[in-house]
């Protein structure tokens, strides 16, 4: 009888659901995977490499008639040459252009954590490769949120021009920002030694501060109206 108790209480544990994982491969090519949570790495799976002369792309379509969003947890590629590029749509024709991704860690510029939101609730993302190079390729995670619009910014106070004027935020439940040309320069020598830690000055950054009531803090950014080639990163 006690056997039969343990037994009867195992099978009333509740099944806790797993993420599946996709490789972005000649066998996912071009195919639209219905889901709201997935991790998708590139060919070479979560220890391998990707291969020279790749080129593919997966669509992730939102399950729950909301957006969907992927965020880049690793990534590593051949810089400038190599490239995981996100589109808001179907496929890399008629989708958006979100952003393109490359080089890491030789460049100062991480961008692990970056989260791109889909609208449509359609996440389109690529992987391209030239002729020789492969490194470590990257790992994305699939959900879907249930904030991916912007919140109301009707009431956003203009930020401080310097960080000894910052202005203090007090509701960061929307907050509207620009880098406009009324926000002067800074750091103009920030490389004067030229150690190569970094080769320009900081133009039209503005500046805001806040209280943090915990450890841990996520923000979420939504960037509009920017310019810059293709392949920018």
């Amino acid at each position: 009888m006690k056997f039969q108790s343990v037994f009867l209480a195992l099978c009333l544990l509740p099944v806790l659901a797993v993420a599946q994982t996709y490789n972005l491969d000649a066998s996912t090519n071009g195919q639209t995977i219905n889901t709201c949570e997935a991790t998708l790495f590139d060919e070479g799976g979560s220890a391998g490499n990707y291969a020279d002369d790749s080129d593919y792309e997966i669509t992730f379509a939102s399950t729950n008639n909301s957006c969907i969003r992927a965020v880049i947890k690793f990534y590593e590629f051949e810089h400038e040459c190599d490239y995981l590029i996100f589109y808001d749509g179907t496929s890399s024709t008629s989708g958006i252009f979100l952003d393109s991704v490359t080089t890491f860690p030789q460049s100062t510029v991480d961008e692990r954590g970056n989260a791109y939101y889909a609208q449509s609730g359609f996440i389109t993302i690529r992987i391209t490769s030239d002729g020789a190079v492969n490194k470590a390729g990257f790992e994305v995670s699939i959900d879907c949120p249930e904030h991916c619009l912007p919140p109301s910014t009707a009431n956003t106070m203009p930020a401080g021009d310097s960080c000894e004027i910052n202005t203090p935020i007090c509701d960061l439940n929307g907050y509207r920002g620009n880098t406009s040309d009324a926000y002067s320069t800074d750091h103009q020598y920030i490389d004067y030694d030229h150690d190569g830690i970094f080769c320009g000055s900081i133009n039209n950054n503005s500046w805001m501060s806040f209280m943090a009531d915990s450890t841990d803090v996520v923000l979420d950014v939504w960037v509009r109206n920017c310019q810059g080639s293709f392949y920018s990163g």
